[in-house]
């Protein structure tokens, strides 16, 4: 909308000395700075910021980790590590792997913003967390490593 000069003057003092402000919505990022789940073989650490996931392998045998699930709120992305040019990720004994935000093909501007959920209240509490699923070399079992959190704006 276009004003000129004198009619922008005169509007502004129509305008109430004391503004009062109405929020009709408040939204927050409730990903934790950092995230850790562990069992006797593997072990994740996620930060958030920068965005890093490092996979750690505390045994002597190679672990083959074929799926990789983030639980955030009610959504569960059960392509976090985008497997296309991979059927699972390896890891040698007694080392890790680390994952950063540049491999993710998903991660961009939209899936930042997916993180920040509406809050309805204070005490609101999101879940947050991860689920590996993994065998240990030369065994066919599978084994899960599952850990979910709940997290609420006074974690931060």
């Amino acid at each position: 909308v276009y004003f000129d000069k004198h009619e922008y003057v005169s509007s502004y003092k129509k305008f109430p000395k004391h503004l009062i402000y109405k929020i009709t919505k408040v939204t927050f990022n409730y990903l934790p700075n950092s995230f850790t789940a562990k069992d006797q073989n593997i072990e994740i650490k996620v930060t958030n910021n920068p965005f890093k996931i490092k996979l750690i392998n505390k045994t002597k045998q190679f672990i083959e980790i074929s799926d990789l699930v983030e639980y955030y709120g009610n959504s569960v992305s059960d392509n976090f590590i985008p497997m296309a040019n991979m059927k699972s990720i390896k890891i040698p004994p007694m080392s890790y792997k680390i994952f950063d935000a540049g491999f993710y093909l998903h991660l961009n501007d939209d899936f930042l913003k997916q993180k920040f959920l509406d809050v309805k209240d204070k005490n609101q509490k999101v879940k947050y967390g991860f689920s590996i699923g993994y065998k240990m070399a030369n065994q066919n079992l599978m084994k899960n490593l599952y850990i979910v959190n709940n997290y609420s704006i006074k974690d931060f």
